[in-house]
């Protein structure tokens, strides 16, 4: 996985800034794995911390001494002089009380949640280090509007999204284009002019 800088130049104090502060935001998203997480049109669902098996869920065996015997049909019922069955009334303390299918579902069971878990741990350290990144990366007051608490970063993101989406550089570029075929017209009509010169003032301050 990609190594992301602690520190950046991208400083999010308002709405102008919402392209550079998204491209920097995407691309940090990106190399933490966390992208599908945070992305607007998707909607994964958010990881949560596995559960570890409960010992106690699995059966435990009650130990019968029996006497050898040398047919056939008991040699498969016996090993080494005793009988396994469950214990349907004792209370597991480890897995060694456990049957032997049921040690052998525990092991497959605790295999899968120390993998899940792994995955959780570095899915919450990459969490934190962008949220870290986010709250220095931004002004107080768009921390108070935007970045509520007890939202995540998907929260966190759509909502500086809406703020920003009015300087989203395909809206500036279009809008850069007509103010420049309003002065064209500026000889026909000056008043028209004005009124789109404060539209342009208001969208660019």
């Amino acid at each position: 996985m990609a190594t992301v800088p602690s520190t950046s130049s991208v400083i999010y104090k308002g709405p102008k800034d919402w392209d550079r502060f998204k491209s920097e935001f995407q691309s940090r998203a990106y190399a933490l794995d966390l992208w599908d997480y945070i992305d607007p049109d998707q909607s994964l669902p958010w990881p949560v911390k596995p559960i570890e098996p409960d010992i106690t869920s699995y059966p435990k065996r009650r130990i019968r001494h029996t006497t050898r015997t040398n047919t056939p049909a008991a040699s498969s019922l016996f090993s080494g002089g005793t009988l396994e069955e469950i214990d349907h009334t004792g209370h597991l303390t480890n897995t060694l009380e456990m049957t032997t299918e049921g040690r052998q579902a525990y092991n497959q069971d605790f295999t899968a949640y120390t993998y899940k878990d792994r995955k959780y741990d570095t899915f919450r350290k990459n969490i934190n280090d962008l949220t870290k990144w986010v709250l220095e990366s931004v002004s107080p007051a768009i921390k108070e509007t935007s970045l509520l608490p007890g939202k995540n970063l998907r929260e966190w993101y759509a909502k500086m999204a809406e703020s920003g989406k009015v300087y989203d550089s395909r809206l500036l570029i279009n809008t850069q284009r007509e103010y420049r075929e309003k002065l064209k017209q500026a000889a026909k009509s000056g008043k028209k002019l004005n009124e789109w010169i404060v539209k342009w003032q208001e969208i660019m301050a």
